[in-house]
């Protein structure tokens, strides 16, 4: 009885303790982050290979949606592809990083952004090389090769709510 007691009032106690504040818990927002509402609206602009980017901003700072075309060479082809975010994003401060994939790939690469005001917008997306399968078009490959994705960059405007 006393065992059983004294297990009680520890488990109590941890649970008291999860559920105190301490002095790093935040109790409101962050006054030094951007106001993400500013960035809500849909963004359109090209990327350094003229090739379109998109993507929609919520109020709320997530990101619904997002879509960049690049150019992809393999070995014996070339593949302009349209890759489409694949996780939830959310703009934090004036930024974000999407992991972006090509229905058609087996891979996946980055893409970041700088939402420099509240209608101007840059980035960059990572490279890739290495394993590689692809369905492209007619074209079904797979392989090895060097740089599939070569690093590029991109702009927008924001266009629109």
């Amino acid at each position: 009885m006393i065992q059983r007691l004294l297990f009680c009032g520890v488990l109590f106690g941890l649970v008291l303790s999860s559920l105190s504040c301490s002095k790093d818990d935040p109790t409101s927002p962050d006054p030094g982050s951007a106001n993400v509402a500013q960035y809500a609206g849909t963004w359109t602009g090209t990327t350094g290979q003229s090739l379109p980017v998109y993507f929609h901003v919520k109020p709320n700072g997530e990101i619904d949606s997002l879509t960049i075309r690049i150019r992809m060479s393999f070995p014996t082809f070339t593949c302009l592809a349209t890759f489409d975010k694949d996780s939830a994003i959310t703009v934090q401060g004036n930024s974000f990083v999407a992991r972006v994939k090509y229905a058609g790939a087996n891979f996946v690469t980055r893409v970041h952004a700088t939402l420099g005001s509240s209608s101007a917008a840059d980035g960059s997306y990572d490279g890739y090389g290495g394993s590689f399968s692809i369905v492209c078009g007619s074209i079904i490959s797979m392989g090895t090769a060097g740089t599939v994705i070569s690093k590029g960059t991109w702009s927008a405007t924001k266009t629109g709510p």
